[in-house]
Formats: C-alpha cells, sequence, structure tokens
C-alpha cells in the first residue's frame, strides 16, 4: 500500500495484513448516579404531610414505604430537618408546622384531661372502678407533657460544648533508657 491518506476500511485491511492487534471497541461512557440520583427531591408540601403522619402515628417503615421515600428521611422530616445532613440546621417551616401540630395535640390531650378529671366526681369515684379512670388520666397527662417536652426540646438553641480528655499512657508504654552513672 502507498503511503497517503486512506479511509478506515483500509487502514484495518493493511493492519491486518501487518500482523497488528486490531484495537478494542470503543469506549462507553455511562454517568455514575450520585447523591440522589434520578430521584427528585421531596417538596415541601409532602414533607410536612409525612411528618404529621410520623408525629401522629409514629410507624416510620410503613410511612416510609407508603410515601416512596427512606426510613432516614421521615425521621428527619419528623425533626423538622429536610435530611440526614441537615439536623443540625432544621428548616423554619417544617419546624414550625411540627411544632404547630404538637401543640394541638397537647391542647387536645389536656382538655381531656380536664374532661376525665371532672368525671373523678366523688359519686363516681364511689361507683366506678377508680383504677379506670387514673388511667385514663395519666395516659392523657402523658401524652400533654410528652408532646410539650418534645416542642421546647426543638427550640433549644443553645450552646454544647464536648470536652475530650487526652489518654493516659501506662509507664510500661514507654522506652527505657538505662543510663550509666
Amino acid at each position: 500500500m502507498p503511503l497517503g491518506i486512506t479511509n478506515s476500511d483500509d487502514f484495518e485491511t493493511e493492519k491486518a495484513k501487518l500482523g497488528i492487534i486490531p484495537t478494542a471497541e470503543k469506549a462507553e461512557v455511562i454517568n455514575i448516579n450520585r447523591g440522589r440520583g434520578n430521584t427528585k427531591e421531596v417538596p415541601e408540601v409532602i414533607r410536612e404531610i409525612i411528618s404529621e403522619e410520623a408525629i401522629i402515628n409514629g410507624n416510620t417503615d410503613q410511612i416510609a414505604k407508603r410515601f416512596g421515600v427512606s426510613k432516614s428521611s421521615v425521621d428527619a422530616y419528623k425533626n423538622g430537618a429536610t435530611s440526614t445532613a441537615t439536623y443540625n440546621k432544621p428548616d423554619e417551616k417544617l419546624t414550625k408546622a411540627n411544632d404547630e401540630l404538637r401543640a394541638v395535640i397537647g391542647t387536645s390531650a389536656r382538655l381531656k384531661l380536664l374532661e376525665a378529671l371532672a368525671e373523678m366526681t366523688p359519686e363516681r369515684i364511689s361507683k366506678a372502678k377508680i383504677r379506670d379512670i387514673a388511667a385514663i388520666t395519666k395516659d392523657l397527662a402523658s401524652v400533654a407533657r410528652d408532646m410539650d417536652s418534645v416542642a421546647q426540646t426543638t427550640n433549644n438553641t443553645g450552646i454544647q460544648v464536648t470536652v475530650y480528655a487526652p489518654k493516659l499512657r501506662e509507664e510500661a508504654e514507654y522506652e527505657v533508657i538505662t543510663v550509666n552513672e
């Protein structure tokens, strides 16, 4: 073959005659999905609905399956964050919605508690099992206390300082140098 410009078919034929191993096929570029990949970000309204379901029902596994998100996302939404990476910087709107829901639940529980306490009249106490009325009031008080404590702890933005003590080493860990006097 004379020296000159050729097409790729002639070039491959000449390489085969010379015993040159044909080159591999062209490389294929594959996009790697990192982070969210092809999934879309969950809209704010859906986050609030997921959070509300998690606060009311508490079963994060079922809620995650129902809405097609991860269990950690449900936990994050319940705590006012948009993801596990933002636990220390909660979303203001989501936190406000969660606190409002907890306040409604706490208020409802306190009202029911007052109703139950009003039913504990001397006549009712003498006729009914006090154990039943006491159990109701205890449960309602617990719900009200839980809702208040969650709302108070999520609003606490105080400074936390963690101090680590240095590791103490034993005498046997040091190298011994003998000095002649």
